[in-house]
């Protein structure tokens, strides 16, 4: 390209160009914006056309949505219109159901007032016609009435009368079973003197023996290192001895106050203060209460004499325990065989061994059982001797009889220990007039 040639002689001034190449500049520049704002507007253009598309099928859409739920709408409008007047339909079919029925009531009343007059009318005068068969009736039925009151009180006569002659033959045989018992404690009483006297005649020839064995000592001062502790044991012995009488004076006086009881009782309460089932249950507990009594007591005797007279009275002993179980058992059989003859409670189910609790005497340990020592062989000196002898005790020691005689008289105050008493229980019945006859049995009872 040829270089231009400039004319240097004609150039135009600073400011001038720049004005120009200004002018220039600020062409391009509008034309330039120019093209990019046309473009900016067919790409703008595009973009609303595309969201007016947009825009449209939304709408459709949307108003297609409306028309069906207007569709839906007024399809439930009419089905509620329509149940809306089937509704109504039913109330006046209803509403002119009770009309008519009110009506057919009315009429039907109407009708029974007629129908009931007319009835009234027919029932006076069958009145009037059936009174005087009714007159008879009547009498008739008062007869019979009267006729049956008649025989059941002739058959309560008889039922009572029966009653008392149950009663008085109750009350017989309570006599007579009260009349043996008291014999048999009047023999028990005699036989316990008879036994004082015993125990006072060995106590007499205890003590003569004593006075012997005093007598032989000052004689023979040679054997005074062997019967220096026979005095201290004859000693303990009289002591056991008087224990045993204290004993025995405290049955015989339990045995007076039991008497005394008896007699204070024995005097039967009228009997129409009390129901007769119950007297008669109050005299068999009395009866229970005495039995009980004299078994305790023929126990105690014979326990005494069984130790006074030595070991080999033990089967008898226990032979006698049996014996008197058994008649005590039958007596208790025979009465309450008796009670439900009568058909009334018995109250000696829970008196039955079986039914009571353990006797203290029968739980007694056999070490202590061992301890018992038999009190005739105690009292006797000449078994004293024997022991002695048999035992090959030197005679500086001490007595060996004195040193056990402590466990002996536990031992036997273990045996001789009182088994509890369990008193009669009856059932209880709904009757009030019941508390003198227990009042009387609580005094037994603590006697």
């Amino acid at each position: 390209m040829a270089e231009l040639e400039i004319d240097q002689s004609n150039l135009p001034r600073v400011r001038e160009v720049c004005q120009s190449f200004a002018v220039l500049e600020d062409g391009v520049l509008a034309h330039s914006l120019q093209e990019q704002e046309i473009e900016q507007y067919y790409t703008t253009n595009i973009k609303k056309n595309q969201l007016v598309q947009n825009d449209i099928r939304i709408a459709k859409r949307m108003q297609d949505e409306e028309e069906v739920h207007l569709a839906e709408h007024s399809a439930l409008l009419r089905q509620t219109s329509r149940q809306m007047e089937e509704q109504d339909f039913e109330y006046a079919r209803e509403i002119q159901e009770e009309i008519q029925r009110e009506v057919c009531q009315s009429f039907a009343v109407l009708e029974d007032g007629v129908l009931a007059h007319s009835l009234q009318e027919q029932e006076i005068e069958q009145y009037y016609t059936t009174n005087i068969k009714k007159n008879q009736l009547v009498q008739n039925d008062i007869r019979i009435a009267k006729r049956m009151q008649d025989e059941e009180e002739v058959h309560l006569a008889e039922h009572s009368a029966l009653l008392r002659q149950t009663s008085r033959q109750m009350e017989e045989q309570d006599f007579e079973y009260a009349r043996e018992i008291q014999e048999e404690i009047q023999r028990c009483a005699e036989e316990d003197r008879r036994r004082e006297l015993d125990d006072e005649e060995m106590a007499k020839r205890l003590q003569e023996e004593e006075g012997r064995r005093r007598s032989r000592g000052q004689e023979s001062p040679s054997e005074g290192a062997c019967l220096e502790a026979e005095p201290r044991e004859a000693g303990l012995y009289l002591g056991e001895l008087q224990q045993v009488l204290q004993d025995e004076e405290l049955a015989r006086r339990l045995q007076e106050e039991e008497e005394k009881l008896m007699k204070r009782v024995s005097p039967s309460p009228p009997r129409g203060l009390y129901p007769a089932g119950d007297f008669r249950v109050a005299q068999v507990a009395q009866d229970e209460e005495i039995a009980r009594f004299m078994q305790k007591q023929e126990m105690k005797s014979k326990r005494r004499s069984r130790e006074l007279e030595g070991p080999g009275s033990w089967h008898e002993h226990r032979a006698m325990i049996s014996q008197h179980d058994r008649r005590a058992a039958r007596e208790r059989q025979v009465q309450r065989e008796r009670l439900d003859s009568e058909g009334l409670p018995s109250p000696t189910e829970d008196c039955f061994p079986e039914n009571q609790p353990p006797s203290p005497v029968a739980t007694i340990p056999s070490r202590k059982a061992q301890e018992v020592r038999n009190v005739a062989e105690e009292l006797d000196p000449t078994f004293q001797a024997r022991r002695q002898s048999t035992g090959n005790f030197p005679t500086g020691h001490a007595d060996p009889s004195s040193s056990s005689l402590p466990a002996a008289q536990s031992g036997l105050h273990d045996f001789l220990e009182e088994p509890t008493f369990i008193p009669p229980t009856k059932r209880q019945t709904e009757k009030p007039a019941r508390s003198r006859p227990k009042e009387k049995k609580e005094g037994c009872k603590q006697q």
